[in-house]
């Protein structure tokens, strides 16, 4: 295993049990991933399949699951103490101990793809997004909000890319439309972040 992979699960395994009640969820987490859940909510329909990667304790799919209650949702995460953690929260979903670099889904499963404040964990990141499409449906939608500046980077973390950098990765993997903003407020989290959203080619 990676090492940078090996040093986050450990880090993810030691955090699962204080993660929903650190101050970084009010402040830094929860505004990122209702500015992805807005998002979703302009493109969907009551029905839809939605994967997150990085899902942690399963905060976002639970704010999602209560918003639409016939939507298919699964989370996805490299600790397995994590993974616990969602499946006691939410036991109506779906969770999978996972690689974000090798994800254990068919082609086209998923009408949605999220990622919050992880991609600065793995080592290959085009491999990654590669994932990400290839999971994702046709005219679908992947949503990846993470860290643009080398700060607030903790055990594991290999790097924090530009905006620049994360459209770079979508283009390469077959997005035919990217576009990009500041997550949550203008200032934080928004100015040291940036989401970045592709919609897969319709075939």
């Amino acid at each position: 295993m990676n090492q940078h992979i090996a040093e986050s699960k450990e880090h993810f395994n030691n955090w699962s049990k204080k993660y929903d009640s650190s101050l970084l969820q009010k402040f830094f987490f929860h505004p990122i991933q209702q500015t992805v859940i807005q998002n979703i909510a302009r493109h969907t329909d009551e029905e839809f399949s939605l994967l997150d990667v990085g899902c942690g304790t399963g905060k976002m799919l639970n704010q999602i699951s209560r918003k639409w209650p016939n939507a298919q949702l699964t989370g996805a995460d490299i600790s397995e103490k994590m993974i616990t953690q969602s499946q006691q929260k939410n036991p109506s979903l779906e969770f999978k101990t996972a690689n974000a670099q090798d994800l254990p889904f068919e082609d086209n499963t998923f009408n949605y793809t999220t990622n919050t404040v992880s991609f600065h964990h793995y080592p290959e990141p085009q491999t990654a997004v590669n994932e990400f499409y290839r999971v994702t449906k046709p005219c679908g939608v992947v949503l990846i909000a993470d860290l643009i500046y080398p700060i607030m980077l903790g055990k594991g973390s290999v790097k924090a890319y530009s905006p620049k950098a994360m459209r770079q990765f979508f283009q390469q993997a077959g997005f035919k439309e990217i576009r990009q903003q500041r997550p949550g407020y203008f200032l934080f989290p928004g100015i040291i972040t940036r989401l970045t959203i592709g919609t897969k080619f319709c075939e």
